[in-house]
């Protein structure tokens, strides 16, 4: 072998060797990621469990939507508790770094944001104004662990008490959008069951 083959045999060995490395840095993100969402849709739904012995009524209104339970929590429908309550409910889609669901609710004392995804986790924010600002109030924001000095961040598992997407529908708990939509929350327990009431603040 000549040093004219030789020398193309290195470029050639040179740029399998560029290409491998540039797939393994752009793959890796991206199975992060999905590993990360993986693994908080199993270790959630693993341990939500469906309810019977909970009812809601919500300004006397029976509220017939599924209730759940999560890690001792209360959870029920955000469009069932804003419907009851007469509030308006926008829905939208961010894409910045990355799909954010970013849901409105209009019509309380102060108006109430919940966005997030499934891989950093969901946040509810009670706003001070019309706008985002500084002032707002985080009702619950997940904790989540991030790359170094990166945005590339997922929420912990473990520590995650905040909303949930089930079958397609967003699930909050009830004492946190209480105390985002400023609403008096009361359980009473009957035997085996208990009612949960909502109520406006005067």
């Amino acid at each position: 072998m000549n040093w004219i083959t030789r020398w193309a045999w290195r470029k050639v060995l040179s740029a399998i060797l560029l290409t491998c490395c540039l797939f393994l840095i752009v793959k890796q993100p991206v199975l992060e990621s999905s590993q990360a969402e993986a693994s908080y849709s199993e270790l959630t739904t693993a341990k939500i469990t469906n309810s019977d012995k909970f009812s809601v009524q919500i300004e006397d209104k029976v509220v017939t939507a599924q209730i759940y339970i999560h890690k001792g929590s209360v959870y029920l429908p955000l469009r069932a508790v804003a419907n009851a309550f007469g509030y308006k409910l926008s829905y939208s889609k961010l894409d910045e770094l990355e799909m954010f669901h970013h849901v409105e609710i209009t019509g309380a004392s102060k108006e109430v944001a919940v966005w997030g995804n499934q891989r950093r986790g969901y946040s509810i924010i009670q706003r001070m104004a019309a706008e985002p600002s500084p002032d707002d109030r985080a009702i619950y924001r997940p904790a989540r662990t991030c790359k170094p000095e990166t945005d590339n961040c997922s929420v912990l598992p473990d520590q995650y008490e905040g909303p949930l997407v089930i079958d397609h529908t967003l699930y909050v708990p009830v004492r946190q959008v209480a105390e985002a939509l400023n609403a008096k929350l009361e359980i009473v327990k009957n035997n085996d069951r208990s009612v949960i009431h909502l109520y406006k603040r005067g």
